[in-house]
């Protein structure tokens, strides 16, 4: 098959292995001064949204008043053709609602005015800073030409001193002039804390670009501490082979054989450790993180490594490390041939299986792609674990308020229990009994306790469950006298590990449901760059909310619950990520048979796979049918660029 060479930026993704005692303190307080930096840096920007908001209602008016009428006047709007079409669904039918339009109308009005009055004070706002926003621009370019530089720093001083000079002319407006005041002092407050920080460059250069990425949405909010971030490295003229070769002083892989990744096998045991700058010692000397790696891809050598970094993630109650490598790789591949439709969705089959995808080319070739139904029964344990993590933590709660009703206990308890009865998440209740723990010091009784407990429970025929109901624990708590902690603090002890157990499980399960599909849709996107174009329609995955069972088994009602797991979106992603993939609008692509042409209108959404045309009388599958509308709708109309 011919192929095509082609250029361009890849994130590679490698597994690692927790890193030493040692290693895992000194990442946790870079993570620590990461997630300070962040939210000083979003602190920063809201103070200076702040000042332009004054500086705008001192010269234009009260813009923030404006804009919220508007919001409000579109949200009736919207409100009210909900109500509209709520009415024509329960009628099944599009009957007229006079009073219903007449209103919708009355508030588009309505709706007009606001926005003309938007309009106008958005074109006030121009008419005062365009003109010295151009001129400043000229300058820019005009001195930087003169220098003959584009680097950051020089730019940096050329922004400074022409803002300067045009400062003191008196021909700006004053409100340019104050909101350029505003964006040099929160400037000036940015660098202060980028020197206060304590992070390596790399590390707050990465903070920065998700801090600029942030400050581009209009509401921009502080992030809460999870226990996750990024630790990395900006490299500079190194190459894959530098790496492994430990020429690099910001990251170091050890070599490994050139026929390691020959066999399946030989991938597998591909492990190395990898070394991540994190500091500097004396003299510059790099302070080096550890990691074992298991390296299951050939990194080329010639290729160009720009960023890398170690990605934190929580899953359950433990830490997953993860190395990503941003590098400038040359590809090949096929050039690819014809054109092919993809239909995605969710539906269960008749096997169990959850259909996700259904493509058909033009040559009327088909490809399905399917979850298997093991995938769908785990994710149902997912369900029912989190069940009964819920169950055990309702019944901890109440046995606690139950407690605490007829028994003595200390004031701070009271006050941190105050609300407990609207407690919703089991980790308050968790961290509660940590505590109770600490202050009356149960940790050595509950160890030694514990090991009994285990033993006795473990040793029985058929083995118990390691948590029991507060009755039956305080009736094994008789035989053992010698404890001075009273029942309740060791019923909450017992229901704290079994939560943490449930929480575990469920999550490990979750993320390795995940993390298969991601491979699947990833193989399958490859195989679908055998075509020079792929199209699929142009929906918003996020709002979209098919019910499409094929079947008409009553387990089946309610597949939109399995969306979650299709995830239709980044299979999209994936097949975007191709650079092969157009969007196409299409409407009624579920309605319209690809045969005759001929729009069906059916009472009710259709459930089944297989639906009949009331036109030519052929029986189809639904997705199949999707596929081949999408396949000729590009011809009559113009196709969306992928995202």
């Amino acid at each position: 098959m011919e192929t095509i060479v082609t250029k361009g930026v890849k994130i590679w993704t490698f597994g690692l292995r927790p890193p030493s005692a040692a290693d895992e303190a000194v990442i946790n307080d870079l993570m620590s001064k990461s997630h300070a930096y962040h939210n000083n840096l979003i602190e920063n920007e809201k103070k200076r949204r702040d000042r332009y908001c004054e500086l705008r209602r001192e010269h234009v008016g009260d813009f923030e008043a404006l804009e919220k009428a508007y919001s409000d006047a579109n949200d009736l709007v919207t409100a009210a053709r909900a109500e509209i079409k709520l009415i024509r669904k329960e009628k099944r039918a599009r009957v007229e609602v006079s009073d219903g339009v007449a209103r919708v109308k009355a508030l588009i009005e309505e709706r007009k005015v606001h926005k003309k009055a938007l309009a106008e004070a958005r074109a006030e706002i121009k008419a005062l800073t365009n003109p010295a926003h151009a001129a400043y621009v000229k300058r820019v370019d005009a001195k930087m030409k003169e220098l003959g530089s584009t680097g950051p720093r020089i730019r940096g001083k050329v922004n400074a001193e022409v803002r300067d000079e045009m400062l003191l002319e008196p021909k700006w407006p004053e409100f340019w002039k104050r909101t350029k005041e505003a964006e040099a002092e929160a400037h000036a407050k940015r660098l202060a804390l980028r020197a206060a920080c304590g992070l390596p460059s790399g590390t707050y250069l990465m903070v920065e670009q998700a801090v600029d990425a942030a400050t581009k949405k209009p509401n921009i909010r502080f992030r809460r501490w999870n226990g996750e971030g990024r630790i990395g490295v900006q490299l500079r003229d190194v190459t894959g082979a530098d790496v492994f070769s430990n020429k690099s002083n910001m990251l170091q892989i050890d070599s490994l054989p050139d026929n390691q990744w020959d066999t399946r096998p030989g991938r597998r045991r591909a492990r190395a450790e990898v070394r991540i700058r994190v500091g500097s010692a004396e003299g510059q000397k790099p302070i080096w993180a550890r990691f074992g790696g298991l390296i299951h891809r050939r990194v080329p050598p010639e290729c160009s490594v720009k960023w890398a970094w170690i990605k934190i993630t929580r899953q359950g109650n433990r830490r997953r490390y993860e190395l990503q490598m941003t590098m400038k790789v040359e590809s090949r591949r096929p050039v690819g041939e014809g054109t092919v439709a993809v239909d995605l969705g969710w539906r269960i089959k008749e096997d169990g299986d959850l259909r996700v995808a259904y493509a058909v080319d033009d040559s009327g070739n088909t490809i399905e792609l399917v979850l298997p139904e093991r995938m769908r029964t785990g994710m149902e344990l997912v369900s029912r674990l989190s069940g009964h993590g819920d169950d055990h933590h309702n019944a901890a709660r109440a046995v606690l308020i139950n407690w605490m009703k007829f028994n003595k206990h200390p004031e701070w308890l009271a006050e941190a229990t105050e609300h407990i009865a609207q407690w919703r998440a089991p980790s308050r209740l968790a961290a509660l009994v940590t505590q109770m723990n600490k202050h009356f010091g149960y940790e050595e009784q509950i160890a030694t306790l514990w090991d009994i407990w285990l033993k006795e429970r473990l040793a029985a025929t058929p083995k118990l469950d390691l948590h029991a109901d507060f009755a039956e624990l305080r009736s094994w708590l008789r035989n053992h006298p010698w404890l001075t902690m009273p029942d309740v603090a060791v019923y909450l002890e017992w229901w704290r590990r079994k939560n943490e157990h449930l929480y575990q499980w469920a999550s490990d399960v979750r993320g390795k449901i995940l993390r298969r599909r991601r491979d699947i849709y990833r193989v399958f996107a490859h195989k679908l760059t055998a075509y020079e174009k792929i199209i699929v329609e142009d929906a918003n995955w996020a709002d979209l909310n098919r019910n499409a069972a094929p079947e008409e088994s009553a387990e089946n009602d309610h597949l939109h619950r399995w969306r979650n797991l299709a995830s239709p979106g980044d299979l999209r992603l994936k097949l975007s990520e191709t650079g092969r993939m157009e969007k196409v609008k299409t409407a009624y692509s579920t309605r319209d048979c690809h045969l005759c042409g001929h729009r069906n209108e059916w009472e009710e959404k259709p459930v089944e796979l297989y639906q009949t045309c009331q036109g030519c009388h052929e029986t189809w599958d639904q997705d199949y049918n999707a596929a081949k509308i999408l396949l000729t709708r590009p011809e009559e109309e113009k196709p969306i660029a992928a995202e």
